[in-house]
């Protein structure tokens, strides 16, 4: 009898999933992209996410180096990764495709990375975790108004 129980459980569990996938998946289908397109050429667009994902990467760095109380590490990654002194010719060449707004976001973004450095050369973790926390709210509010195509 047990047996007859269990394959009863599993045929159910066969037919009802399949169903509420088919559910989720028409929901999901259901819910638009609101942000602001962003209109990159192709190489510009492949190079900014591969940055935006290195920059991502070094958020976690910074994080480790602060939680090993290794300063001159976060330091380093926050100011010469993701600070006023990481810009370059790759922000030149997006900058034409993105808003006055989406550049001040930018901005923004390295000039917190950049208090971030300031903070950990000082070996102030809870004041460099702050500032990093506004690095990753910049991030968060950018890619909240903001989408690539």
């Amino acid at each position: 009898m047990n047996r007859m129980k269990w394959f009863l459980w599993v045929c159910a569990v066969a037919v009802i999933l399949p169903v509420f996938a088919a559910d989720q998946a028409h929901k999901t289908a259901e819910i638009q992209d609101t942000r602001l397109v962003v209109d990159f050429p192709d190489g510009i667009k492949q190079a900014m996410l591969e940055r935006m994902r290195r920059n991502l990467s070094d958020v976690h760095e910074i994080q480790r180096a602060l939680a090993e109380s290794n300063f001159d590490r976060a330091a380093d990654v926050a100011e010469f990764s993701l600070g006023l002194s990481s810009l370059g010719p790759h922000n030149a060449r997006q900058a034409p495709y993105m808003s006055p707004e989406m550049q001040h976001l930018g901005m923004q973004m390295h000039s917190a990375s950049s208090r971030v450095a300031r903070a950990a050369q000082e070996a102030d973790a809870m004041k460099a975790l702050g500032a990093l926390s506004q690095v990753t709210g910049l991030c968060v509010g950018c890619h909240a108004v903001y989408r690539a195509k």
